[in-house]
């Protein structure tokens, strides 16, 4: 941490990659026509690097999505994640790209097995207007 101008904490990274992770967040109101994409009430803001893997800034966000979940989500419970670009919270989703992924199983998608969370990372990012469904 260094003072900026004597006054504030700013925290400076080394690389790229020691700033990656996710932000989790109460839902900002101005995002609200995206309730329509989820089935359950709870519904939160994630920002991170997560719209590709191929950096390890990217992989360590998406595995650090994917930490996350695993901790916060019991056995049998779901979580829902949608993604599109600002703005666009109340444009159709695009079903084609809907997916599941069993965390207890690394099973993605109906045809794709996964060895491991780090095989996960190295796989998976958000497309623009794409459901993911995520169970353990």
């Amino acid at each position: 941490m260094k003072k900026n101008n004597g006054s504030k904490l700013v925290t400076v990274y080394e690389t790229e990659e020691d700033s990656s992770g996710i932000n989790v967040s109460n839902l900002d109101s101005g995002y609200e026509p995206v309730r329509d994409k989820f089935t359950t009430p709870f519904i939160y803001e994630v920002e991170g690097y997560l719209h590709n893997n191929n950096t390890a800034s990217h992989r360590k966000s998406i595995k650090a999505l994917f930490n996350f979940i695993d901790v916060h989500l019991l056995e049998g419970d779901l979580i829902e994640i949608y993604s599109c670009w600002d703005r666009h919270e109340g444009k159709e989703k695009d079903d084609s790209k809907d997916v599941v992924i069993n965390l207890s199983t690394f099973q993605f998608g109906k045809h794709l097995k996964l060895k491991d969370i780090n095989h996960l990372c190295e796989t998976f990012f958000l497309e623009d207007k794409q459901y993911v469904l995520v169970k353990k």
